[in-house]
């Protein structure tokens, strides 16, 4: 078993010896709402389910790994609102809820990594040597 973003830099002979290939697609927009959703489960926040699924149609392209990246940048923002001495004895509870306003400037802040035409390549490579999942 092995993974790699890049097959189609694998030497032929490496590539026989995998007899299955499977090309794991980014998530589609419903499995970037769960997504989304999960990474705010247990935290405070004000999105609505309309924001949610805003969010989800916005980040077409982004991965998984993105979209954890995008939380964590998202999450950090009421963090760097609090003032710097206040920091060491502030409890959670005081720290605001994330807003939709957190995840607009994560957007920008946060970009997907995986370009089109990187997913084109690698669309092309499972189309001629595996299959896509």
């Amino acid at each position: 078993m092995g993974a790699t973003n890049r097959p189609y830099e694998l030497d032929e002979a490496v590539i026989r010896r995998f007899p299955k290939r499977i090309m794991i697609d980014l998530p589609d927009a419903r499995a970037r709402l769960e997504l989304i959703q999960s990474l705010l489960a247990q935290q405070k926040h004000s999105l609505s389910a309309h924001d949610l699924r805003s969010l989800a149609d916005r980040t077409d392209s982004y991965s998984s790994a993105d979209l954890v990246s995008l939380a964590k940048e998202a999450a950090m923002a009421p963090i760097r609102e609090v003032r710097k001495e206040r920091l060491v004895d502030l409890s959670v509870c005081e720290i605001r809820p994330l807003c939709l306003s957190d995840f607009e400037a994560a957007l920008n802040a946060v970009k997907p990594s995986t370009s089109d035409k990187a997913m084109d390549k690698l669309k092309e490579f499972a189309k001629r040597c595996g299959q896509l999942a």
